[in-house]
């Protein structure tokens, strides 16, 4: 893999996991508001799904409010349970999982590679992981990039440098 090929990797990672893609995804948001039912299809990650209640009121109430079940005393009402798909109540998850668990285009098998290295920098050296997702999850200058962590501007490109060379040689292994 060349410099730019790699290079091209980060920033692509970065867009997949920083804000960006967030801002891009609210924008795509239907033009009559957010349905409950807008999201069906969708992927989840795990964290989405590990929040939601297993027995469905708290998601039921939602939709509820969001199709204005409302009755007289002015409390929401359920949605119907057939208009709420079933979850399982089964732990399905591993005590290690850290990684989001998508299926979209948007996140490749390099780009979650690219991931799962910054994630094992991150165990091996916090400040490294947080300057590589930073750099490139974040926007703003470098000087303002450096100024979070109470560094130089060259201090600051050189432990990028430094952060962009362990996730290059974990990647070649």
């Amino acid at each position: 893999m060349t410099q730019d090929e790699f290079e091209n990797l980060l920033r692509a990672w970065g867009y997949a996991f920083g804000p960006r893609s967030a801002e891009l995804r609210q924008e795509e948001r239907s033009p009559t508001g957010d349905s409950p039912l807008a999201r069906i299809g969708q992927t989840r990650t795990i964290r989405q799904v590990t929040t939601m209640d297993r027995g469905g009121h708290a998601r039921r109430r939602t939709m509820g409010a969001a199709a204005n079940l409302i009755d007289k005393r002015g409390d929401v009402r359920l949605a119907p349970a057939w208009a709420s798909d079933p979850i399982r109540a089964t732990e399905t998850r591993t005590a290690t999982a850290k990684l989001l668990a998508v299926n979209d285009p948007q996140f490749s098998p390099e780009i979650m590679r690219v991931e799962a290295a910054a994630l094992r920098l991150n165990r091996a050296d916090g400040t490294l992981g947080q300057v590589l997702r930073v750099e490139y999850c974040q926007l703003g200058s470098q000087a303002d990039k450096a100024e979070k962590f109470g560094l130089r501007r060259n201090a600051y490109r050189e432990r990028v440098a430094e952060a962009r060379g362990w996730v290059r040689r974990d990647l070649a292994a």
